[in-house]
């Protein structure tokens, strides 16, 4: 077995302001990761830099919050570089969702954008790519159109996967793929959905892909009624050929 990323546990940010002690509990977390992913011939590790809020009333307390969320991930960024450049790891930051509820709402304030990323990459002057998640990114498209207050936050008007992945594809290391649909996140029905049962355009997300540089591996990261007999991903390893398939031969 050959594996292509090992992911960090998913409730941990290296952007965390209001608890360093977890900001800190993170990057450890993932130094350690990258230190054991060449025993397993492991190139990439995968992670999550994100802030989120229960309110968005205070629109100047959150554009600050945003701001140190961004100082924090970049100061933790610059700390896992080193470890990674000495271990012969790439690191990979996933962008996550907009809108969660889980016992009330979150609104994630940084990190939900894959230009977040980017723009920590940037002015880190790191090497640091982005784990290009298709599901999420959806939420955040979805839930970004019925909130003007996230749009102005995010600076983005009308978000979508073709303006976007042309600008992010020189970064992308890693695809995650999975169906969704809805925008809120957190939800077994809207979220991890096998391939067809959301409302994704994967055609379109494809195409986009293929007329990138991208030639990193895909993952899909759908829900299994067993996971020692993955039906949705053996059918959605069959979907995304299919669709690949016929790229092709339109081009």
């Amino acid at each position: 077995m050959k594996y292509v990323s090992i992911h960090a546990p998913s409730y941990l940010t290296v952007a965390h302001i209001e608890d360093e002690a977890h900001r800190k509990l993170a990057v450890q977390c993932i130094e350690k990761i990258v230190q054991i992913a060449p025993q397993i011939e492991c190139e990439r590790v995968v992670f999550h830099g994100f802030h989120y809020v229960t309110d968005m009333h205070n629109m100047a307390e959150v554009t600050a919050q945003r701001r140190r969320a961004f100082s924090k991930c970049a100061e933790s960024i610059k700390r896992l570089e080193r470890v990674a450049i000495e271990f012969g790891v790439k690191l990979c930051l996933e962008n996550l969702n907009a809108y969660m509820y889980f016992d009330k709402p979150s609104y994630l304030i940084f990190g939900a954008s894959p230009m977040d990323i980017v723009r920590v990459a940037k002015e880190t002057d790191s090497n640091v790519r982005l784990c290009f998640d298709a599901a999420h990114f959806k939420n955040f498209c979805s839930f970004l159109q019925k909130s003007k207050r996230m749009r102005e936050l995010y600076g983005v008007n009308k978000p979508s996967l073709k303006d976007l992945f042309g600008k992010i594809s020189d970064r992308v290391e890693i695809v995650h793929v999975s169906d969704a649909k809805g925008y809120v996140a957190g939800l077994k029905e809207t979220e991890h959905l096998p391939l067809g049962m959301g409302e994704i355009d994967f055609e379109g997300l494809f195409k986009e892909i293929c007329a990138s540089d991208f030639d990193g591996p895909i993952v899909l990261e759908t829900q299994e009624l067993d996971i020692n007999n993955a039906i949705n991903m053996a059918e959605g390893r069959r979907c995304i050929e299919s669709i690949l398939a016929k790229i092709v031969k339109a081009s």
